[in-house]
């Protein structure tokens, strides 16, 4: 995965096909790590930890409504219009998250900083 056309193509292909969550490194353009989690369920406080997550799932769960999941950056994705509950292609929720066009870039500044 190279840019955010990448990512999101593969957010879509896990989520069309979900048996279990997977999860997956991204970087910012700030060269942080971000944990891309990709399931058929709303994550919960074990899922996260202190890495900034972002989860895509097929559908939230009633455990979203409590204070800690309302607090997550967490998005339904429509796999029919691919388009997240907050009416978002995955690319521009990416883009919004500042995830980095150029993960390559982004990579060699993560280790850059260590």
């Amino acid at each position: 995965m190279k840019n955010l056309s990448e990512i999101s193509a593969r957010i879509i292909e896990t989520l069309k096909d979900v048996s279990r969550t997977e999860y997956f490194t991204v970087y910012s353009v700030k060269g942080e790590e971000i944990k891309i989690r990709v399931g058929n369920h709303s994550a919960n406080r074990a899922n996260n930890g202190d890495t900034k997550t972002l989860s895509f799932v097929i559908s939230k769960t009633e455990q979203k409504k409590s204070a800690y999941n309302a607090t997550q950056n967490e998005w339904s994705v429509d796999l029919d219009t691919e388009l997240t509950d907050t009416f978002q292609t995955i690319e521009d929720v990416l883009d919004w998250e500042d995830i980095s066009d150029s993960q390559e870039e982004a990579e060699e500044l993560y280790y850059d900083n260590l």
